[in-house]
């Protein structure tokens, strides 16, 4: 992971699920780790990371093997067939639980650098659009169906190409910033303080897929809430 040009259209996940699609995996998990925080890192009060040091691959790797046993898994139980959501919830959940990422930080109001406990959960979280999109442009056939009526332009990255989803990257980021961060603070909370399951990142994606067209729709963006927001922060 030494090249200083990151393309995120260079990202490939696999969808084709052997051995050799781990290694692939975790490769494209660690560009996209890459690449969040490196945009953090020129934003106002920016991280600040050794790359060389940050990532641990074999975390990544292994990552990958939980990601693909639980996907294989699913695509039994729906005769062969791959599941989107759960293709992105499985891999983002077993990053935020692993932790592959270390040694982030911030500087706080006295200057004073401060580790940012909560990264993996971010970068988790974050990632769940570049694999949504990583998928998608190579594989139309599972193209959700919902996405079928949204505009054909460009979503991320600098590549001339039209993909599907433009509705879905524009409302789910607005989502997570919606009130100062409010969900995603939330699901980042959840992910790392309290005990949910893989299933807690897929319903939040079905939901984020089903209501992506959410302006030809009319449905305002404060009703566009997942079901694991249900149970308020304390």
């Amino acid at each position: 992971m030494t090249n200083d040009a990151i393309r995120i259209e260079d990202v490939g996940f696999p969808t084709e699920l052997d051995e050799d699609s781990i290694a692939k995996m975790a490769t494209s998990m660690a560009l996209v780790t890459r690449h969040s925080l490196e945009g953090a890192s020129r934003l106002p009060n920016p991280i600040i990371f050794d790359w060389e040091q940050v990532v641990s691959m074999d975390r990544m790797f292994l990552v990958a093997r939980f990601a693909v046993r639980d996907i294989q898994l699913s695509q039994e139980d729906q005769k062969g067939k791959l599941s989107i959501s759960k293709y992105v919830g499985y891999l983002t959940y077993w990053f935020s639980k692993l932790r592959p990422v270390q040694g982030v930080y911030r500087a706080d109001a006295t200057g004073q650098q401060r580790e940012i406990m909560d990264i993996n959960e971010r970068v988790a979280i974050d990632m769940i659009s570049h694999t949504l999109y990583s998928i998608t442009t190579r594989r139309p056939d599972l193209v959700p169906d919902r996405w079928g009526t949204c505009p054909a332009t460009k979503a991320l990255g600098s590549s001339e190409k039209p993909i599907p989803g433009k509705c879905f990257y524009r409302a789910f980021y607005e989502y997570l910033v919606h009130q100062n961060q409010r969900y995603l603070n939330y699901i980042t909370y959840c992910l790392r303080y309290r005990l949910v399951g893989p299933y807690f990142m897929i319903s939040i994606i079905d939901q984020a897929i089903h209501y992506a067209c959410y302006r030809q729709m009319n449905i305002p963006l404060g009703e566009i809430v997942p079901s694991a927001e249900q149970e308020r922060v304390s």
